[in-house]
């Protein structure tokens, strides 16, 4: 689902007035309907009654329970860095939301960010797996949000949970970001909790605390976004994001949390000086770029993030997902998922 920063305002009560509690009074209505269909099609799912389809190559699904902005893109790169540097093959499956040309933004910052690695993007994630693994001979596969896609059966969930909105303003979509209840996330075979540079340590704390009671079981680690290198897209040569530090910038972005793309920048020591947001995944027209260029005469360059820059141009701060804590035991699980594809590989040298 596509969320406007206007929706957004909305969802978070950041609008006031008669005319937006109306509005969010009717999305609680719309919101009870749809957490009815999810119930019943996790029900079907957890009873064995709708059927999951099994691929004979482990299956590392990284996804979430609020809509956009938790920072998959990055942890995806991360775990197939993770893979190719202990001599796998991984694919990546995606289902290619708001793709132009075959390909949507996340692809393409993808393809720049780990060249050579396919990446499969189609809504039957189940098709695409088995084509990555027959024609890409892919022996690991990564699922870019997954977790509400249960068809394709896997080895092992990853969740991301963003610290600067961890729960979607309380409510199930379409009132507020929640893909499905919070509680579900003990499904769930690890917990990434992402931004945590972004929030103050009690925050965090409490935060930790609450996911606890949800998902006891479940092992939990932290991780920030840590802006690696600034480029200015397609050629230019990275930099230090020490380079933006003092800058009077002009701000923009079309992605799930720009907040907190907004706190990332200005923790590199630069001053915002003028902003705008578009919907997530948005693909800019000639109209946009002469508003953009207009409204930001006082600027002394344009930053974006990677999965804009991609579609569009300016400077962009390159970011890589860094573990903080519980580093150990989600290299345990993803150690688990090699040793399960090379031994899959020793089957087929035997037979």
């Amino acid at each position: 689902m596509e969320i406007s920063p206007e929706h957004r305002r909305v969802l978070s009560g950041e609008a006031r007035g008669a005319g937006a509690a109306c509005v969010r009074a009717l999305l609680r209505v719309l919101s009870l309907m749809y957490g009815l269909a999810v119930h019943v099609r996790n029900f079907l799912y957890d009873k064995g009654l709708r059927r999951e389809r099994r691929v004979d190559k482990p299956v590392i699904s990284i996804g979430n329970i609020t809509t956009g902005g938790t920072g998959k893109t990055p942890a995806v790169e991360h775990v197939v860095k993770w893979f190719l540097k202990r001599g796998v093959r991984p694919a990546i499956l995606s289902r290619g939301y708001r793709s132009k040309g075959g390909r949507n933004d996340e692809a393409l910052v993808l393809a720049a960010r780990l060249p050579g690695v396919p990446h499969r993007q189609q809504p039957g994630r189940f098709r695409a797996a088995v084509e990555a693994i027959q024609h890409d001979h892919a022996n690991v596969l990564v699922l870019d949000d997954g977790f509400q896609h249960r068809q394709l059966a896997r080895f092992a969930d990853i969740v991301l949970i963003d610290a600067t909105c961890p729960f979607g303003y309380g409510h199930l979509l379409p009132r507020g970001l929640l893909r499905e209840p919070a509680e579900n996330i003990r499904r769930a075979d690890a917990i990434v909790v992402t931004r945590c540079d972004l929030v103050d340590a009690a925050a965090l704390t409490e935060l930790m605390d609450r996911l606890d009671a949800l998902a006891p079981e479940v092992p939990k680690a932290t991780a920030m976004h840590r802006p690696a290198a600034v480029g200015a897209y397609p050629n230019g040569e990275p930099q230090n994001p020490a380079a933006l530090a003092g800058k009077g910038l002009g701000l923009f972005s079309s992605i799930g949390n720009p907040k907190a793309f907004r706190r990332t920048v200005e923790q590199l020591g630069a001053t915002i000086a003028w902003s705008t947001e578009f919907p997530d995944h948005h693909w800019y027209t000639g109209d946009d770029v002469a508003d953009i260029l207009r409204a930001g005469d006082a600027a002394e360059a344009f930053v974006t993030t990677e999965k804009d820059a991609v579609k569009l141009g300016g400077l962009w701060p390159q970011v890589e997902m860094e573990i903080l804590s519980g580093e150990d035991e989600l290299n345990k699980l993803l150690e688990e998922a090699l040793q399960a594809a090379k031994y899959g590989e020793e089957e087929e040298k035997e037979e």
